[in-house]
């Protein structure tokens, strides 16, 4: 039995491999630093840098509700009167649209911000889906047309609470987000 292989071209390259790392963990150590220590802090970007990549996104979302001032909205609103559809573009554009990897974001702080406000985005998102309906008149609400306002089932009042109580995590999250990205910038 023999402790060489048998094939020489393979115990060649493993031999070869075998030297590099070995010269590579030698040079890093006498440099002062681990492999993997070197190798995660030349590929990761540090916490407080934000990449032209993050800028952009950043940019990008910025625009969807504080550019617009469609936040406020989401601020002051109380679910049993009418919302506004067209403030429930933006929403649902985060909603749909940025659980992609082209909307992540490189920095690591500023991508779990943006997953703890696409959390409490989509939980707004799916209780404004159930319990609001058109109006007809470019507004959800949670009061169909043929009840009386004035008389309103207590479900429906149920309802609204059940919207707004999703209403501050949405709204503290993106805040969240705006100052951290904005820190960076």
């Amino acid at each position: 039995m023999s402790f060489l292989p048998n094939d020489l071209p393979s115990f060649m390259w493993g031999a070869g491999v075998g030297a590099l790392v070995l010269f590579l963990t030698g040079f890093l150590n006498k440099a002062g630093e681990h492999g993997f220590e070197w190798t995660k802090r030349k590929f990761t970007p540090d916490a407080g840098v934000m990449t032209a990549h993050d800028k952009e996104l950043f940019k990008s979302f910025k625009a969807l509700f504080s550019d617009s001032g469609i936040i406020k909205y989401y601020k002051e609103h109380h679910f049993l009167l009418p919302f506004n559809r067209n403030h429930l573009t933006p929403l649902t554009t985060v909603v749909e649209c940025w659980n992609d990897e082209s909307h992540n974001f490189i920095n690591g702080p500023l991508q779990e911000a943006k997953i703890r406000f696409l959390l409490a985005a989509d939980a707004l998102a799916e209780e404004i889906s159930h319990y609001t309906v058109p109006d007809g008149n470019g507004y959800v609400s949670v009061i169909t047309r043929d009840m009386d306002h004035d008389n309103l089932p207590n479900h429906v009042k149920v309802e609204a609470k059940e919207i707004d109580s999703k209403l501050p995590e949405f709204v503290q999250s993106h805040e969240h987000l705006i100052r951290l990205g904005q820190s960076l910038s």
